[in-house]
């Protein structure tokens, strides 16, 4: 009888293995009732068609709806989509990209004035003459802060590296050649005035670290 134990066990995998869930979520042309796009097409379409307003509701070329989806065991409320003018749909595609294009623009000038105003309150100055981004080493000065210049990673910079990363340069210790405004062969070369970063140089095979202390302009 013990024969037959993995030949059965093997018939088990076989049969789990083809077992799909059953999805109970919402259709795909379904959205949350919160979204934007779609509750304002949502009103438009159910707005009285007076003047420009109907121009603007004829020109859409979907139809969106309330309806009430079971997810599982619970009743979720959400927006129906569905096509109602297939020649226009490519142009309210095109649209939505524009709008993305937009969004993205926008969020850009928000960032720049976020980081104006945090300069403002840390007394951060990004703009530094040419004469002065190469006074202190063969590493660009990259911002004034608290009347000293300093080398290396900023606040603002979107990818960090390690944890404690404010003024912290990169040297390459390996034989490779390296083109990086982060980076540098010799330190002291790059940076006339830093220290080495034990903690952030543990483990790294490559690269250790080095802070730059920050540099005085003497007038």
């Amino acid at each position: 009888m013990f024969l037959y134990v993995p030949l059965i066990l093997s018939f088990i995998h076989r049969a789990s293995a083809d077992l799909v869930m059953e999805y109970y979520g919402p259709p795909e042309n379904y959205v949350e009732l919160d979204n934007l796009i779609a509750s304002s097409f949502w009103a438009l379409g159910v707005c009285s068609c007076v003047g420009l307003v109907c121009n603007h509701k004829n020109n859409i070329p979907i139809k969106v709806e309330p309806c009430e989806h079971y997810d599982y065991d619970e009743k979720k409320s959400y927006y129906k989509i569905e096509v109602k003018d297939k020649m226009k749909l490519e142009k309210l595609k095109k649209d939505l990209n524009d709008m993305k294009r937009v969004i993205k623009t926008l969020e850009e000038e928000i960032e720049e004035d976020e980081i104006e105003q945090f300069n403002n309150e840390h007394k951060i100055e990004t703009v530094i003459p040419y004469y002065i981004k190469y006074k202190f080493g063969s590493g660009v000065v990259r911002l004034k802060e608290n009347d000293k210049y300093y080398h290396g990673m900023t606040v603002h910079d979107k990818k960090k590296y390690m944890k404690e990363f404010n003024h912290r340069f990169f040297e390459r210790i390996d034989d490779k050649k390296i083109n990086w405004v982060l980076g540098t062969k010799d330190h002291n070369e790059y940076c006339c005035n830093c220290s080495f970063d034990q903690d952030n140089s543990k483990r790294r095979t490559v690269y250790d670290v080095y802070q730059c202390n920050g540099h005085v302009l003497d007038l």
